[in-house]
């Protein structure tokens, strides 16, 4: 689990059930170094694999979601011999070079110099109020762009965020005890 801020939210804050769920697994394996196994590694291997179908014969866990996505740019560009980089407008993959170089918010970018070569960005599918709004309402024209790009160009990976684009200016989601409520925000990117 990446416990990045942002991702933390939809757990809510001090959650009672979180917190004794930490605090039970502090006490029986404090830290998991990614070279050794134990049995709290191989039991979540497995619930990924069951997760997944079945056919996965590897799982690799890394400290954060920033060091995954340097492990699986690097995974690519092996395996396909290619280093070029699909990824969408306004997204964040982390804050480490690699990851602010396939990333889409320029303002993790700036004063950064030269960063990674080869990083192609599209506009995200987005049917309301997307960059490219098509008149049957339909996003599908967006994958055409992707799709493209893919085909013409030697990429070696294509980055995306499944939950992505919600205007958070004008709706957000807040967990308050175990209901969610809707509030409207000001907040604001970087």
């Amino acid at each position: 689990m990446d416990f990045h801020g942002n991702n933390v939210h939809q757990l809510g804050y001090a959650h009672p059930h979180v917190i004794k769920r930490i605090t039970e697994q502090m006490h029986s394996l404090p830290f998991s170094p990614r070279r050794f196994t134990n049995e709290t590694a191989v039991q979540c291997a497995e619930k990924l694999t069951e997760i997944c179908g079945g056919d996965l014969n590897r799982v690799l866990f890394a400290p954060g979601g920033t060091s995954v996505v340097g492990m699986a740019l690097k995974l690519a560009r092996y395996i396909t011999g290619n280093y070029k980089v699909v990824s969408l407008w306004d997204s964040f993959h982390g804050a480490s070079l690699d990851a602010i170089s396939v990333g889409g918010e320029a303002c993790f970018r700036e004063g950064m110099g030269p960063l990674m070569a080869g990083v192609e960005r599209i506009p995200p599918a987005v049917s309301y109020r997307g960059a490219f709004p098509s008149q049957d309402g339909s996003d599908l024209h967006y994958a055409t762009t992707s799709s493209m790009l893919l085909k013409k160009r030697a990429v070696s990976a294509h980055l995306s965020q499944k939950a992505f684009a919600i205007p958070m200016s004008r709706y957000q989601v807040k967990p308050t005890g175990s209901a969610f409520v809707k509030s409207a925000t000001n907040t604001t990117s970087c």
